[in-house]
């Protein structure tokens, strides 16, 4: 009788650590296809402003702040705008990007060029979300980019498969990751606030660079008034 006992207990404990497991696994799936779901719904969105910082260091450190504009109810308008450092000295215009009327401009430093929005991809009247690199993913392969999740309310936090990631930053291989967080604030779909902090090693030629990277941003005024800043000699760019 003892022994079918401890039998009896053994199996309802399997059966329950069972149940814990592929409780754990739904999690993951529902959080990641969850994340994925708010991404392109932040990426459709008619309008709305970005805030965020960006610190990234590696032998010599760039950070600073950015601004992206978006209103897309029509043609794609856009400007993403950067201020911060580069090694520490304060740099205005760091790296300043727009689109209207199917045509990129960038300033980037000081060098101004401009070019037709097909050459990154966008083809006339096509909104943000064609840039969403997501899109062909299988849930499957969505559940995949992720090690595990945890949730709170509407935070979440994700532990994200660190190789997956280096090779899509780099398909040559060039870039390894020891460590990528993520945590994410979603609420009514949308991608609120995002957080990203990655570490790992850059290699080019034989010399290695270890590197560290942070990066924050927040949705705010989604779908919104939003108008989009341009300078008034955007059109002269590059000429």
């Amino acid at each position: 009788m003892k022994k079918l006992s401890k039998l009896i207990t053994a199996l309802l404990l399997c059966l329950f650590l069972t149940a814990c497991s592929q409780a754990g696994e739904n999690e993951k799936k529902q959080a990641a296809l969850t994340f994925f779901d708010a991404l392109h719904k932040t990426m459709t969105a008619e309008s709305m402003e970005v805030e965020g910082s960006a610190d990234i260091k590696a032998g010599t450190s760039i950070s600073g702040d950015f601004h992206l504009y978006l209103n897309q109810k029509d043609d794609l308008q856009l400007a993403f705008l950067v201020n911060g450092s580069a090694m520490g000295i304060p740099v205005g215009d760091l790296f300043n990007f727009y689109i209207r009327d199917g045509r990129t401009y960038l300033n980037a430093m000081g060098t101004k060029s401009q070019s037709l929005a097909e050459n990154i991809g966008l083809k006339p009247g096509e909104k943000l979300e064609s840039w969403d690199p997501f899109l062909s993913l299988t849930d499957e392969e969505k559940v995949n980019c992720f090690k595990s999740v945890s949730v709170k309310g509407d935070a979440y936090h994700f532990v994200i498969d660190a190789a997956d990631l280096a090779y899509t930053l780099d398909s040559m291989g060039s870039t390894t990751l020891s460590r990528a967080d993520m945590d994410a604030t979603i609420q009514d779909g949308i991608l609120q606030d995002l957080k990203l902090d990655l570490e790992g090693e850059y290699r080019i030629s034989d010399q290695s660079q270890p590197f560290t990277a942070a990066i924050t941003m927040q949705a705010r005024d989604v779908d919104g008034n939003v108008t989009v800043p341009y300078p008034a000699d955007l059109d002269s760019w590059g000429k």
